[in-house]
């Protein structure tokens, strides 16, 4: 590849749409849901299969959960996409996440037998 066609390729790449939102995990075995918020959703599918792959990912009833059951029964959606703003601060798009994952966590309620996140 040479210099031109790199660069290209970065061009597009940074003008590349990025939305943030909320995810949800779902064990299809037995109901639980994980829900979470996240810069970046284009690469987070991806990024979460390899943590919980790996063994990393900080929830560990979601990872013992993906150890006993295995990564087939799980399912991966997105609940929300909102694009990001190229002029928003990350302070603002914090409390935009977080505004946005309360409500989902209000709505479905993933919390003990019903889930892997902790109660707010």
């Amino acid at each position: 590849m040479n210099r031109t066609e790199r660069k290209q390729i970065i061009d597009q790449y940074k003008q590349q749409k990025v939305s943030m939102g909320i995810y949800q995990l779902r064990n299809r075995e037995n109901g639980k849901l994980f829900i979470e918020s996240v810069n970046n959703l284009k690469s987070r599918e991806l990024t979460l299969r390899m943590m919980l792959d790996d063994g990393r990912h900080p929830n560990r009833l979601l990872q013992d959960d993906w150890r006993k059951y295995g990564s087939g029964v799980f399912a991966y959606s997105v609940l929300e996409e909102v694009e990001v703003e190229p002029d928003v601060s990350p302070t603002d798009k914090k409390r935009q996440l977080d505004e946005m994952k309360a409500l989902w966590l209000d709505e479905k309620k993933p919390f003990d037998e019903a889930g892997y996140n902790k109660r707010p």
